[in-house]
């Protein structure tokens, strides 16, 4: 889809996935809680909104799940730094900085910017409860250096709009203004 170009039309989109797993005792807390952060229950449109606004912050994602440091390659360094050979892209000049959970907002020049490595489906092998070591792993570390690249950087939701309050569940309020649709 990102290849298409087909999203590059839209300020900004929320990539969402389903993170069902089930090898992991609290799977599912990360993906109530990576959902919450990125489409809260009241809010939403103001944090999708402010998102836009702020021209330095090219992705966007709920405080707990940026992750920062070295620690955070584990077995994902060898995979990214084979995902991107031959390309104009190093992974030693940056400090390692991510979006846990590959869940967030992102806007146009991130999505060129990954779009420009032309990366195909067939890299991506199926996730059968792998924790690390995958390509989409590997991918999911380079999103920092990536929004690098492109002059900005990740920002957190609190950047955005203060605390988002916790525990909340469901759709939001306002999800049609950030959508287009109800359903």
């Amino acid at each position: 889809l990102v290849n298409s170009g087909a999203l590059s039309r839209y300020e900004a989109v929320c990539k969402l996935h389903t993170m069902k797993s089930p090898q992991l005792v609290d799977g599912d807390v990360w993906r109530q809680e990576l959902l919450n952060g990125l489409l809260p229950m009241q809010g939403a449109t103001k944090l999708a909104e402010a998102f836009v606004a702020d021209p330095g912050a090219q992705m966007l994602v709920p405080d707990p799940f940026l992750y920062r440091g070295d620690k955070w390659w584990s077995i994902n360094k060898p995979v990214a730094e084979h995902l991107v050979e031959g390309m104009d892209l190093t992974l030693g000049h940056h400090e390692l900085e991510f979006a846990a959970g590959s869940m967030f907002w992102l806007k146009p020049k991130l999505l060129e910017e990954i779009r420009s490595l032309g990366f195909r489906a067939d890299q991506f092998v199926l996730e059968r409860g792998q924790l690390d070591g995958t390509t989409a792993h590997a991918f999911e570390r380079l999103t920092g250096i990536l929004c690098a690249r492109t002059g900005g950087r990740i920002a957190v939701t609190s950047e955005m709009t203060g605390p988002v309050p916790q525990g909340q569940s469901g759709r939001p309020s306002d999800f049609k203004m950030i959508t287009g649709s109800t359903r």
